[in-house]
């Protein structure tokens, strides 16, 4: 429903090689960091300030995704198909979780997603998630939506996670 689930196409061509996560609390700066990321990505993406939001994407999956022009012309044909069906973004919402894992090259948490949009008469919740990760160097941070994200390709982004780890879950309701 939202523009940021191109980003989970994109990413499945990018080689992320994070082995070896560990999972730790996540601590205020981590959590006040990712909830700024995704407060400016919302804000791009509601303002349809395609220029801004490209410029929040990890940049390998820019350049994965065909470059920022090309990028830009998915977002804005995304746009065209949502007015076209009459999809209108009433809130989104993001709250990050409390664990943290590190690997060798990367950290990452979830972070739910809470969309709330009519199409019509029909007002809709949908409940997914978004990877969060970073750079170990870096202070900066990215979102990968995962609302068409698989396990396997969860898997062939982020190498080296705990057999045992599970990906969010993603609900869809009519309101």
């Amino acid at each position: 429903m939202t523009r940021i689930t191109l980003i989970a196409t994109f990413a499945l061509t990018v080689a992320l090689v994070a082995p070896s996560f560990a999972a730790e609390a996540m601590t205020d700066q981590q959590r006040k960091a990712i909830l700024k990321v995704a407060d400016d990505a919302k804000k791009a993406l509601l303002a349809k300030d395609h220029d801004t939001f490209v410029g929040l994407l990890y940049p390998e999956m820019v350049k994965a995704a065909g470059g920022k022009e090309r990028m830009i012309q998915m977002l804005k044909a995304e746009d065209a198909k949502n007015d076209a069906a009459g999809v209108v973004v009433e809130s989104l919402d993001f709250a990050a979780a409390d664990a943290m894992h590190t690997g060798s090259e990367f950290k990452l948490t979830f972070v739910t997603s809470t969309l709330v949009a009519k199409i019509g008469a029909t007002r809709i919740q949908s409940r997914s998630f978004y990877v969060a990760f970073s750079p170990l160097r870096s202070e900066r941070w990215y979102l990968l939506d995962g609302t068409r994200l698989t396990m396997p390709q969860f898997r062939q982004v982020f190498r080296g996670f705990p057999a045992d780890l599970q990906l969010p879950t993603i609900e869809k309701k009519t309101l």
